[in-house]
Order: structure tokens, then sequence, then C-alpha cells
């Protein structure tokens, strides 16, 4: 399968990228007039000159560039005479800057580029929710390239991916290392949520309280069989997908540091991998924590959340105690996972009840450990922040 990889602008990255066969690479300015799927203030500082300088490096160590337009919610903004003066002005820069194609979510920015800016291959982002081979024929009649199947719905469904890609003809591109609760409630929420706060001339200026993501790990930690529920596709069974059509293998995150970006792209490159999943798969806690944060970026952080107009500083600072260590308290063992997947040739989970069914509570017993302490003090802690988000708690100052 063809690997689609994040950038995080380390013109480092690109070397093992090309060497482990990346055939392209996705980014976006920190902000731009559309907005994307990560918020702007854990990404890296791009201006249009970095980005131009890593586009040309990309190309020259042979590796493709897709720019990333796929904001779940431009709030309106594409129906007006300046927003639309904004997207065309982005399309007619990243066809200067020779970009290679681009991902969307709206439609709107599909049918403009098809029309404005046809050099650029488009995309259709995982935002857009394709989950049936009807949708996604309406996106191919409107011109769209490749079709990314929702995952948190699809990705365990074989049987209608194969029906898609069979019945539309279409390049077709799964997310391999997501970790998004499958059939999770608070997808397009969060979705809409992270779009704005990389918009450029939002209210938001990237802040925002996670409390999707607050939900989402506190789902995990009251039932770890959430872990097994996830959308994750393993390095071993990406074999599966191209076989029932699916070409391109996207891989996340890039707000992650080099090193754990080109980790990842070449366990997926090598189709195995020993060890912890969750190493592979994002998961509960922040990499760039990890990171000696600068004056600069203490700075930018200060300017992002410092907004007492908004939410209480010193109650939000809170949050950031709530990520788990960096090496993971839960252990899945891969290599126990051997086989999980033939389950889902036969098996739609859309149609049934997990909880009549069991498959993936009793692969929880068998993979799953907790390393060191119990989860007990993160289940609490997680309970306490949500709580304290629904009573309004980071919003007062008594």
């Amino acid at each position: 399968m063809k690997i689609c990889a994040p950038t995080n602008f380390d013109d480092a990255l690109l070397g093992p990228l090309a060497e482990a066969g990346t055939y392209e690479v996705y980014g976006k300015l920190t902000a731009d007039a559309v907005g994307g799927g990560r918020t702007s203030h854990i990404l890296p500082v791009v201006d249009r000159k970095k980005l131009a300088s890593h586009v040309a490096a990309v190309h020259k160590a042979g590796i493709r560039f897709n720019y990333l337009l796929n904001a779940a919610s431009m709030g309106g903004m594409e129906t007006t005479a300046s927003g639309y003066r904004a997207i065309r002005r982005i399309l007619d820069m990243l066809c200067t800057l020779s970009v290679d194609s681009i991902t969307v979510t709206n439609p709107v920015l599909l049918q403009l580029s098809k029309r404005h800016n046809p050099s650029l291959e488009v995309k259709v982002s995982a935002f857009a929710n394709v989950s049936s081979p009807l949708q996604a024929r309406f996106w191919v009649n409107m011109g769209a390239d490749v079709i990314t199947p929702c995952p948190v719905l699809l990705n365990r469904e074989l049987c209608i991916l194969q029906e898609m890609a069979s019945s539309v003809k279409a390049e077709y591109q799964v997310i391999a290392n997501n970790n998004c609760l499958q059939s999770c409630p608070f997808y397009s929420t969060h979705a809409n949520l992270v779009s704005h706060t990389s918009q450029k001339g939002h209210w938001s200026r990237g802040y925002m309280i996670d409390y999707c993501l607050v939900n989402c790990r506190t789902f995990r930690l009251l039932d770890p069989s959430c872990y097994i529920r996830g959308d994750w596709i393993r390095p071993e069974d990406a074999q599966v997908y191209e076989s029932l059509g699916m070409g391109q293998l996207k891989l996340v995150n890039r707000s992650n540091p080099t090193a754990e970006i080109i980790a990842r792209v070449k366990a997926y490159a090598a189709g195995r991998f020993d060890g912890n999943l969750l190493e592979l798969v994002e998961q509960g806690r922040d990499f760039k924590l990890e990171a000696k944060q600068t004056l600069s970026s203490k700075a930018r952080m200060a300017r992002t959340f410092v907004r007492p107009l908004l939410s209480n500083p010193l109650r939000m600072k809170e949050l950031s105690g709530l990520v788990f260590p960096y090496k993971p308290l839960v252990h899945i063992d891969n290599r126990k996972l051997d086989g999980f997947i033939d389950f889902f040739r036969t098996h739609s989970c859309l149609g049934h009840d997990c909880s009549r069914c069991g498959y993936c509570q009793e692969t929880a017993r068998r993979v799953i450990s907790v390393e060191g302490s119990s989860l007990d003090d993160y289940r609490v802690r997680y309970r306490e922040a949500l709580d304290k988000f629904l009573d309004g708690y980071y919003f007062r100052w008594k």
C-alpha cells in the first residue's frame, strides 16, 4: 500500500521516510482561512516561506505533498465574498508551490478546486464521514480522486469497504493508527471543534477545552475493551485492507516528534511490529509535553489559553495534569492480536450490539495489561475533570 505520512516540517524526516518508501506526506500552515483537523497551538509554526521550502525538499526526496483543507466546519465563510476570495487565494498559492494534492471535507472546496485548479488531485477527508458506496459515488461524481472512508464507522466493516471499492471507481485511503472509539458519539463534534481552532481570524485563536478527548479517555479507563474497539489497523493487517481495494494507508499525527513519526512509518512499511500497539497509535498522552518547551513556545501557549474572558486560566492549568506518562500504563501485546482481524471478515459491528457480541471484551482480557500502578487514579482524575467542566468550574473565578 502507498504510505501517506504526517510531516512536522522537519526536513530531517524526509530521508528516512523516502527510504521506507513513503508515497506522500501531508501538512498545512499553522493557520489558514479554511482550518484543519488539529489545533494550531500543538502544531509547528509554519508560514508560507517555510511551506514553500519544505514542499521543495519533499519533492527532492521523491515524495508527494498533500495540503490539508480538511476543516469539518468553516463557519459559513465559504458562502461570503471574502471567504470565496480567501479560498481561491489558497488554492492558487498551492498550485504556485507545486503542491500535488489537497484533502477536503467540504464539497464546495472540491468543486472550486476542480473548476479553477484542476491540476490538484483532491482527497476526501475522513471528516466527511463517507460510510456507504452511495456517498462515495456522490463524491466521485463531483470529481474526487481519493476517498477516505469514515474510520470510526468502517475500519472494521470489511464487507462494506470491499463493496465500496469494487463498485465506485476511485482510489481509497484508510487511516491506520488513529485511536478513535468505534462509532464515537463525539467524532463529528470533535472535528468541528478542532477545525475552528486552526482557522485564521476565528475568535478562538486556537483556544479550546477538549472535553471530547476527556470523555474519550474516560470511556477507555472505565472500560478497557474500548482500547480494542478503536479504529486502528495493525501493520500486519494492512494487507487485508489492500486486498479489499484500499490503496493508501494514512498514518497520524503531525504534531509528533520526528523520531516518533519515522518509527511508525518504518513499522507499517515493514508490516510487522513486536511490542505495545499503543506505541504506534494515538492514545492517552501528549507527545509535545516530552520536548523541552522553549520560551517562545511557552509564550505561544500563554497567548492561546490565558484568556480570562473565556475561562479561568489558573483552573485551566489543572487539565495539563491529565496526560499519561511517557511509557503508557496500558500495554497491548501486538503479537497476541495475530488473527484478530479475521473475525471481521464475516461480522458487522454496525449491525450488532457489542454487549451481546463480547469479542472485543474477551480480546481485551487476553491482550491488555497495566504496567506499574493501576488505572484507578486516572479514572478518578478524568471523572473529576469532566464533572468540573459540566459544573462550570473552569469558567468561574470563585
